[in-house]
Formats: structure tokens, sequence, C-alpha cells
């Protein structure tokens, strides 16, 4: 009877099938993910139903699922770290130049963690975060969301308000901490916290309110954009996405004339 090739020889079928770097790279990932299931009574036939399920769910370009699990610590807690109440968006990202449409993502803003999820072949549900140096941008919640540079660290993803001469963006982040109303024990999340900046000239300066926001600007621009802003009633701390869009293309006008 013929025997059956034990799974530490898997590594020359990667290399006789010719996959790719990242492609190899993902299916020993989804070996090591069933290995209980390749044992030696396996065939070659399995490992490659494998392979083959990876690049029939994910394309050729197996760069997408090539992040660490993710591991959820706060079911005791009240809320969730994530961006949106329900969680799990679905959501276009684009890694190393690439679009993915139509997958189901997570924003954890506590920790800065943009978590895919998907099913794998046993129908189970998988959460990998992706990885943040092949993470170009993403859309979620109808959101655009690119790689910003923040003060004392590397660059985080903010949300996309306005691009132009001078941009606006928001950083998005929840505080975990014991909520006191509840108990001494119980940890609860914090509603989403908004953070907004504005980028000119390669200087990013964080603002809070109308008075911060003026601020920014040099003072022969300020008074016309505060003149602006007052005729047409703009309440920075208020205003929605879309009108603080239209305001910043105004204001880069304003900026532009004056020059």
């Amino acid at each position: 009877m013929r025997s059956i090739q034990p799974i530490p020889s898997m590594m020359s079928m990667i290399q006789k099938h010719k996959f790719s770097g990242i492609v190899g790279s993902v299916v020993l990932l989804l070996v090591t993910i069933y290995q209980p299931l390749l044992s030696q009574e396996a065939s070659v036939q399995s490992f490659l139903e494998i392979s083959d399920h990876a690049e029939e769910k994910y394309g050729p370009d197996m760069v997408l699922i090539s992040g660490e699990k993710y591991h959820y610590p706060y079911r005791a807690a009240l809320g969730n770290p994530f961006l949106t109440s329900s969680g799990t968006d679905d959501a276009s990202v684009q890694l190393n130049g690439v679009v993915y449409e139509n997958q189901r993502v997570k924003y954890d803003i506590h920790k800065q963690l943009i978590v895919l999820e998907f099913n794998d072949m046993t129908g189970a549900s998988r959460s990998i975060i992706l990885r943040d140096e092949l993470l170009d941008q993403f859309i979620l919640d109808d959101r655009l969301f690119k790689k910003y540079p923040q003060e004392g660290s590397d660059e985080r993803f903010g949300q996309v308000i306005y691009e132009g001469e001078i941009s606006c963006f928001y950083f998005w982040k929840k505080r975990y901490s014991v909520d006191s109303k509840v108990g001494q024990n119980q940890y609860s999340f914090s509603d989403p916290i908004r953070q907004s900046y504005l980028k000119a000239d390669g200087q990013v300066t964080q603002y809070k309110g109308k008075r911060g926001f003026l601020n920014c600007f040099p003072a022969q621009e300020r008074v016309q954009i505060k003149a602006f802003m007052k005729k047409n009633r703009i309440r920075i701390r208020k205003e929605s996405d879309t009108d603080m869009g239209l305001l910043l293309e105004s204001i880069n006008q304003i900026c532009q004339d004056e020059n």
C-alpha cells in the first residue's frame, strides 16, 4: 500500500507547486492551524485543498491574511473597544497597493488594531490583526482612514476629513477603566473619543474648539476664516464630517487667495 507523506515534507510540496513567498507563508499558516486534520493519515490532497481554499477565498496575493491572531481579553467589561457600536463592519482594505473589497473588519481604537474576521474552511470564525506595515488605508463605516504622524510615536490611522494644502483628520480612541457607578471590579469602555487635527506644511496641530481651530492659522488669514465661520454659523465641535470637509475646502481657497 502506498505510504502517506507526513507533514514535515509539506515544504517540498510548496516548492514543487511554486507558490509565491506570501502564498507559501499563508499556506504554512493554514497548515499549522489545521495540523490536527493533517495527521499521518492525511493525504497530499488535503494539503492542496487548503491552498486551493485560501486562493479561492483571498486570491493569489495572500497578504490579506498574513497577520497574527487577535485575542479579545475584555469579555467581562461593559461595552467594547471598537469604533462602531456594531463592532464588525463591512470594509474595504488596501494592503501593499491591492484593494480588498467586502471584508469584515473591526477597528479596536483602544489598542489601535485593525482586525479582519473571516471564516476558515471548517466554517469557524477567525480574527487576525492586519499588519500595520502592509496596510495602506481602509474604508470603514463609510469613513476613509489613512496613516498620519502623531507626536512622540509612530504613525497611526486617522479618519480623513479633508485632504489639501491644509488637511484635517481625526484620531479616535476609547478609555478602559473601572466603572465606579457599577462596582469596584467592573471595567468598562468609554464612548469613542475624537481628537481633531490640522496638517499644513508638514506640521500637525491639534485643536479642540473654535479658538484652538483659529489659532492654527496665521493672523492675516485668521481674520477672514473667523468672519467666514461667523457668517455661516459654523460650530467646530458640532459640525458633521461632511460640513467640516466643506469648511476646509473653503479655508484652502481663502489661503490660496491670500497667497
